[in-house]
């Protein structure tokens, strides 16, 4: 398999032209070349033996194309098979699409050749391969064509979540976004989870893709305790399309308008809960000091106990003498 890029930027209706032109040049070549044959050989005679002509094989050539990867500027890639050709045989192929044109001639070394063409931007194509020396039976060249896409990438995006840390603050999202199309301008906003239309919080973001085709936007002040969901869109318009004018090439649906849109749901947990102020203070004890009353109130409790004691003690010796 061969891989081919863009060598140069063309004029796709002068590459029209020019392959037409071709493809003309070579059918008037081969009538020209047989009438003029048939003018020197002069009329045949009847005693004249019929000259042998060795035939010329030929087949019905076939193109398929396999897009292989989305394109955000000049990053697409298609794979191509040029199919039912003649080993040895002499072609030429020419790819044409928006600021991408490349062609070539080459020699079949297979029945199928296969190319990969990389560095394509978003948009409609085309892909014509033709037999450069068409048989001289032939008043048509022998060629195929088909039209096809290269679509633009969707975006993607990662979501990181700045989760309430105070009691009555916010959190917040920050975006990051990749696959970006050159020159679309794409809107982002957070409105409540799954709610489209629904009232944003904070005012919608405008971001387009850097030269490695990202962007990032944040967004502060979503309450703690709830679910929000992450909206991009942007629009992604192609070049005006005009089908070559070749016959054939099957039934193509060019792409016009393609809206590139994305979401992501997220949750951010409930802010703490607020610190709770204690109803009462504790109780505390006397005052102490030369001026409290804390230490006359002991002694005097302390001179009570004292007395009882002695009290308790007397009645005891009194009934022991009594019963003595």
């Amino acid at each position: 398999m061969r891989r081919s890029s863009v060598p140069e930027t063309r004029d796709r209706d002068g590459r029209w032209r020019d392959v037409l032109r071709r493809a003309a040049a070579t059918t008037i070549a081969v009538v020209l070349a047989g009438g003029l044959a048939g003018l020197a050989a002069g009329p045949a005679s009847a005693e004249e033996d019929p000259v042998e002509v060795a035939a010329v094989v030929t087949s019905d050539i076939g193109v398929e194309v396999t897009p292989l990867s989305c394109s955000t500027s000049r990053d697409g890639v298609t794979f191509v098979s040029f199919t039912n050709l003649i080993p040895g045989n002499q072609y030429l192929f020419d790819v044409e699409g928006p600021a991408f044109s490349v062609g070539a001639p080459f020699e079949a070394e297979s029945d199928v050749e296969e190319r990969e063409f990389v560095g394509m931007p978003p948009g409609n194509y085309y892909v014509y391969v033709q037999e450069s020396f068409p048989p001289e039976e032939e008043t048509v060249p022998n060629y195929d064509w088909i039209a096809f896409a290269v679509e633009p990438c969707q975006p993607a995006m990662e979501v990181a979540v700045t989760q309430c840390t105070v009691a009555g603050g916010t959190g917040g999202v920050d975006v990051t976004l990749s696959r970006l199309v050159a020159g679309v301008e794409y809107a982002v906003w957070v409105t409540d989870a799954g709610d489209a239309g629904g009232t944003p919080y904070g005012d919608p973001q405008i971001v387009t893709g850097d030269g490695f085709a990202e962007a990032s936007a944040s967004f502060a002040s979503l309450p703690g305790g709830r679910s929000y969901t992450v909206w991009v869109d942007g629009t992604w318009t192609a070049e005006p399309y005009e089908e070559p004018p070749f016959l054939g090439g099957g039934n193509f649906v060019p792409l016009t308008t393609v809206d590139l849109t994305t979401s992501a749901d997220v949750s951010l947990a409930a802010c703490p809960a607020a610190p709770v102020t204690p109803a009462s203070s504790p109780t505390t004890l006397p005052a102490t000091g030369p001026d409290g009353t804390g230490p006359a109130l002991l002694a005097g409790l302390l001179l009570a106990g004292s007395g009882a004691a002695l009290l308790a003690l007397s009645l005891r010796r009194r009934r022991a003498a009594a019963r003595g």
